[in-house]
């Protein structure tokens, strides 16, 4: 599974296969920042699942718990700061 996009709500990650959970479900991610060095571990409610266009597998939404957020500096930190695009 891939992180694709990160939010103040939640975020949006990528699975190589099918996600079998049904929207509403509680979920365990785990991401790594890929240098080995930090690691999140954080319960998330699914919101919606939808097939990828091509081979891209699935994209879905999930969304922190009511009260939950990004636990402060976490490796995600520097991403909820970038501009966003117009």
């Amino acid at each position: 599974m891939k992180l694709w996009d990160v939010s103040e709500g939640g975020l949006c990650v990528v699975a190589r296969g099918p996600i079998v959970d049904q929207p509403g479900s509680l979920l365990v991610l785990e991401l790594d920042s890929g240098m080995g060095i930090d690691r999140l571990r954080q319960e998330l409610q699914l919101v919606w699942a939808a097939a990828a266009e091509g081979d891209f597998g699935t994209c879905a939404g999930l969304q922190f718990l009511e009260g939950q957020t990004l636990p402060n500096g976490s490796f995600l930190d520097h991403f909820l700061s970038l501009p966003v695009p117009q």
